[in-house]
């Protein structure tokens, strides 16, 4: 099972590279990554070109800037598989993630998209763990409620996320969220992972889930 990770990118160049090497540190090597730089100004495109160069499951685009949906559907339209994973450039995997997330899918063909628990990372390095409920199958009464997991956190079937037209462009925050309500509305089968393999980095500046 091979994953297409999007990575939209705006001014990434101080937390880009950590991005990328998570990545190429996972046990299970079978992904591509397409880095859609969004109209950055600093040296985000020259980091993602030094990636790619290196290794060839990196590409890199680059477009006007449109906003993180828009750059995460440039990238959805360019992925060459049939599983999609959403990564901001500030954020990062643990080494087993690709490993332990499909896994899940493989076991199940009935599963539409899987989740696993995650913890922001402060400055100092400390993990703040979230709290984890569990909650697998129709997830679209708990999605109505709340934002249940930051995007990086799930890999999700390609075929849904096109059929409900990708992430919705006019939003500038919980676009995420947005999303996972309109594919939940499918009914959607989820599944979960209580084991923190995503971080979440904590500064100003990030982006919404």
């Amino acid at each position: 099972m091979i994953v297409s990770v999007i990575i939209p990118a705006h001014n990434a160049a101080g937390t880009l590279a950590e991005t990328l090497e998570s990545l190429r540190i996972q046990t299970c090597t079978d992904w591509e990554a397409i880095v859609v730089d969004d109209g950055s100004s600093d040296e985000t495109v020259a980091i993602a070109a030094g990636f790619a160069q290196k290794d060839h499951r990196v590409r890199v685009v680059s477009q006007p800037k449109a906003g993180v949906g828009a750059a995460r559907n440039t990238g959805v339209g360019l992925a060459r598989y049939e599983w999609l994973l959403f990564l901001d450039a500030d954020d990062w995997l643990v080494p087993q993630y690709f490993e332990r997330m499909t896994h899940v899918l493989v076991s199940d063909s009935g599963i539409d998209a899987v989740y696993c628990h995650w913890a922001r990372v402060a400055r100092d390095g400390t993990l703040v763990s979230e709290d984890f409920r569990r909650q697998t199958g129709d997830m679209f009464s708990t999605f109505a409620r709340g934002a249940v997991f930051p995007v990086h956190a799930c890999i999700v079937r390609r075929a849904i996320v096109e059929s409900v037209g990708g992430f919705d462009t006019s939003l500038r925050t919980c676009e995420g969220w947005d999303l996972w309500q309109r594919i939940a509305r499918t009914g959607a089968q989820f599944g979960a992972i209580e084991e923190i393999l995503a971080l979440c980095r904590m500064q100003p500046a990030s982006a919404s889930i």
